[in-house]
C-alpha cells in the first residue's frame, strides 16, 4: 500500500558555504520550483518550500509529519556530501529510513575509473 508523499525543497545557504547559488542560478531555481509546484498541484499534491539548514529542516519536517522514510537526490559538492551523511545518521538514530539516490548523473563519481 502506498504512503503519502511530502515533496520538500530546502534552500540551504548555511551549509553550502562557497558553493552558494548565484543570482542567475537562483532565478532559474525560482522558476523551476514554481513549475514543479504547479505540476504537483495538478496532481493533488503540494510542494513544501523551506529555507535553512537542510539537516535541521528535514529532521523537523520528518518529525512533524510522522514520516518513517526520507528519500532525496544526491548532491556531490563536498559540504553537501558531509551534510547528507550527517542527515542519514540523524534520521536513522530516530528510526527513520534514510536513502539518497542519483538523479542527475549518468554514473556516480566513484563509479568512474
Amino acid at each position: 500500500m502506498g504512503k503519502p508523499i511530502i515533496p520538500l525543497y530546502v534552500l540551504d545557504d548555511e551549509t553550502e558555504g562557497t558553493w552558494r547559488l548565484g543570482g542567475a542560478s537562483r532565478w532559474w531555481l525560482h522558476y523551476s520550483l514554481r513549475s514543479l509546484g504547479l505540476s504537483l498541484k495538478r496532481l493533488g499534491s503540494e510542494l513544501v518550500l523551506r529555507h535553512g539548514n537542510a539537516a535541521n529542516v528535514v529532521t523537523t519536517v520528518a518529525a512533524e509529519s510522522g514520516a518513517d522514510t526520507v528519500l532525496w537526490n544526491r548532491c556531490y559538492e563536498p559540504k553537501a556530501r558531509e551534510r547528507d551523511a550527517g542527515l542519514k545518521n540523524a534520521l536513522r538514530e530516530k528510526g527513520i529510513v534514510a536513502r539518497s539516490y542519483n538523479a542527475a548523473l549518468l554514473f556516480e563519481p566513484w563509479e568512474v575509473a
